[in-house]
């Protein structure tokens, strides 16, 4: 019986033995786990496992130096990542003329009102052309009205030299160059019909970085593909199938800018602002229409940065495929009018609108579709718009 006693005794003992041993070998584990992941930093890239981690497990494939996004991972899940943006930098950076410089007001308006005016910089962005009106009607009213960003240097004035006759291409021009007189480690582009109605880290970024949306040219109207031929040939692309411009939340890391303008540049052998009139580009596809077509190309900005990303530094940006609406949705924070189609003054009233159901915690429209919530009679009814 005694000998029984101690022979259980000892096999209890081994039994908790290896459990200890057990538990003490998960602890170095993870110990070992943690110094690896704070030696490499928690942004991700864990070179000793060839992968890179996300919150929720997946992994990302690297190739030699460089990872790339697991796509059929990413198209398939809704981040549950939150990113911390609490120490970044955003530049938000509107380009406009005098016709829309009282309308950029309000954009502007929403702008601060919405995003950290600490970590925020604004640049305004005209042509030599409109400096008066817009300084005038655009500038000095958000100065007089947002002093304390001004005086920190936050809210800058910007003209350009008419390097181009056709006022269209200037401003695609000048977009493409906005890592040069800006400063921030995103830059968020937003036209004058244009108002942000909220900041989500989930409008603009996915596994810590700006998401790239796009869709087949195939699975777009037709009217959409006149953009596909320009991103080919000015980026020395065989054949693009992807249309880069699909939501109106344009947002870029700095990086980004220097890599398309040094592609273009490889392509053509000429500088950037060069290739512009070798490739006689225009900006609209009424333009190239009035031109020689054979002679002429017609180039999106967002398309041009969009297919940059994708294949020329895929490390930038987390691309998102819309083709199909299979991508996880998530929140629109900026809402668009197209003054050209609906009038400054009605424009104006709708974004006005946009903001004040914002505030009001309701759900904003991402595009002013004619269905305005206005009386009939209202001016800016559809049936009233020319």
């Amino acid at each position: 019986m005694i000998v029984a006693n101690k022979e259980t005794t000892s096999l209890d003992n081994r039994l908790r033995n290896r459990q200890w041993n057990k538990v003490a070998k998960n602890k170095l584990i993870l110990v070992l786990l943690l110094v690896t992941f704070a030696v490499f930093g928690c942004n991700s890239k864990c070179l000793l496992f060839k992968c890179a981690l996300t919150l929720d497990g997946e992994a990302t494939q690297l190739e030699g130096d460089r990872s790339t996004p697991n796509k059929s991972h990413l198209q398939g899940i809704v981040a549950r990542k939150k990113v911390d943006t609490s120490g970044r930098y955003l530049s938000v950076v509107l380009r406009t003329w005098h016709e829309d410089a009282a309308l950029a007001f309000v954009a502007l308006e929403s702008v601060v009102n919405v995003i950290d005016k600490n970590l925020l910089e604004i640049v305004v962005v005209t042509d030599q052309e409109s400096e008066n009106i817009v300084r005038s009607a655009l500038f000095d009213p958000i100065i007089a009205k947002f002093p304390e960003i001004y005086e920190r240097g936050g809210l800058s004035f910007r003209v350009e030299p008419m390097l181009f006759l056709n006022g269209h291409i200037q401003q695609k021009f000048s977009k493409m160059m906005a890592d040069t007189y800006t400063k921030g480690e995103y830059i968020l582009h937003i036209d004058s019909d244009c108002v942000v109605t909220q900041w989500q880290d989930s409008c603009f970024l996915e596994y810590d970085k700006p998401i790239n949306d796009y869709a087949t040219f195939e699975s777009l109207p037709k009217s959409v593909h006149v953009w596909k031929r320009g991103t080919e040939v000015f980026l020395g692309i065989e054949e693009e199938i992807f249309e880069f411009s699909r939501l109106n939340q344009h947002v870029y890391p700095r990086e980004l800018y220097s890599v398309l303008r040094n592609r273009a540049e490889e392509v053509h052998g000429v500088s950037f602002l060069e290739s512009f009139t070798k490739l006689g580009l225009v900006g609209r596809d009424k333009d190239l229409h009035t031109m020689d077509p054979s002679s002429s190309l017609l180039i999106s900005d967002f398309n041009l940065l969009g297919a940059t990303a994708f294949h020329f530094a895929p490390d930038l940006m987390t691309p998102r495929d819309l083709t199909n609406h299979k991508s996880p949705w998530r929140p629109f924070c900026i809402a668009q009018c197209e003054a050209r189609l609906m009038g400054s003054s009605c424009c104006r009233k709708w974004m006005e609108t946009q903001i004040r159901i914002a505030n009001e915690g309701k759900p904003t429209k991402v595009h002013a579709d004619c269905k305005i919530d206005f009386a009939p009679n209202d001016p800016c009814n559809c049936a009233e718009i020319k």
